[in-house]
């Protein structure tokens, strides 16, 4: 055999342990970066502008996971759109796990199905790396407006036709969805105000320029319980554990007024799945401890709320015929940005 056919038989030889070497190195490598995952810190982009529910949310999960996984969670507010831009930047970002999306009712249901120019497909989009609670909205008035229930806003609203006004977080968010629903099945004329956040919607109707909001309970919670605001009336299905004696819509004569909230950690479709599990665990965790989970979501009258993974996509069709339901009723169409 020749000296140059030697040769080349090594140089071959050389070449598939080299590629072979690189695979596993590869390998190894990826096995790393999930083991030691988060390396660096975490970003949570809320849609939202800071001091409302899903921003107060976002800071209780952020909190616990950077004690839990020993790098900071850092909340990011991205407010407009009803939180479509947050998720639209999201997804734009590297599917590592180092940009987390705070989802809720909006931003994986129902923006789909009222922002006609979105590029963003929940379903298609991002994965669930974590639920962990869940609330109702909240009729609330200011307490110097002469109401103590439904049915008193209700006549008091048909008496002055036009003249009473209801607050949201912005076009298009379920607060203003639900308080066009009460409108809808109340049949009174009343005027929606938009505002730029829940916490500054809040604050308008503590000073009495806006009459009443069928707002996101962690926004108006703490307002209720020192008394600043006053709750007319929850509308989940059965009485709120964190204000019990506060009556659901159903019971002040509305029984198809039926509407939740959840607070959920999403990440871009095609993060690895041992960094999505590794999510999962630590807010399982959260959820499971009455010293984090309970306590912690209470002070903003929301509830731990656990679901599988494998369950997220019929639970998300379920809630997804509730609001579709809602807004065709709302007469609410598609709009543009």
């Amino acid at each position: 055999m020749s000296v140059i056919s030697v040769l080349q038989r090594l140089a071959g030889r050389m070449t598939v342990a080299t590629v072979a070497a690189l695979g596993l190195s590869a390998a190894s490598g990826e096995a790393v970066a999930q083991s030691t995952y988060p390396a660096r810190p975490v970003t949570i982009v809320v849609g939202a502008g800071p001091g409302g529910g899903n921003d107060v949310a976002a800071r209780l999960i952020a909190d616990y996971l950077s004690r839990e996984l020993e790098q900071p969670f850092v909340v990011e507010n991205r407010p407009g759109a009803s939180g479509a831009r947050a998720s639209e930047y999201v997804v734009a970002q590297p599917a590592d796990g180092y940009t987390l999306l705070l989802g809720n009712t909006a931003t994986q249901i129902y923006n789909s199905m009222l922002l006609a120019d979105s590029t963003f497909d929940p379903n298609r989009d991002t994965v669930l790396a974590g639920m962990f609670g869940q609330s109702t909205n909240l009729l609330v008035v200011n307490p110097q407006l002469p109401v103590n229930s439904v049915a008193d806003l209700v006549a008091l609203a048909k008496s002055k036709p036009g003249e009473l006004n209801f607050g949201s977080a912005g076009n298009g968010g379920s607060v203003h969805l639900s308080g066009e629903y009460f409108r809808l099945k109340a049949d009174i004329d009343v005027v929606h105000v938009p505002f730029k956040s829940g916490a500054e919607m809040a604050t308008d109707i503590i000073a009495g320029t806006t009459d009443f909001a069928v707002d996101n309970l962690p926004t108006s919670y703490s307002f209720v319980v020192n008394g600043q605001l006053k709750a007319l009336a929850v509308t989940s299905e059965k009485r709120w554990p964190t204000l019990p004696d506060v009556p659901t819509m159903a019971e002040a004569g509305f029984p198809d007024f039926n509407v939740l909230s959840f607070y959920g950690l999403f990440a871009r479709t095609g993060t690895d799945p041992e960094i999505l599990a590794k999510i999962d665990a630590a807010v399982e965790k959260f959820i499971s401890d009455k010293d984090e989970g309970e306590a912690k979501l209470d002070r903003i009258g929301a509830i731990p709320f656990r679901l599988e993974p494998a369950d997220y996509s019929a639970f998300i069709d379920e809630q997804s015929k509730v609001w579709r339901a809602m807004i065709a009723a709302a007469g609410i169409e598609e709009v543009k940005r």
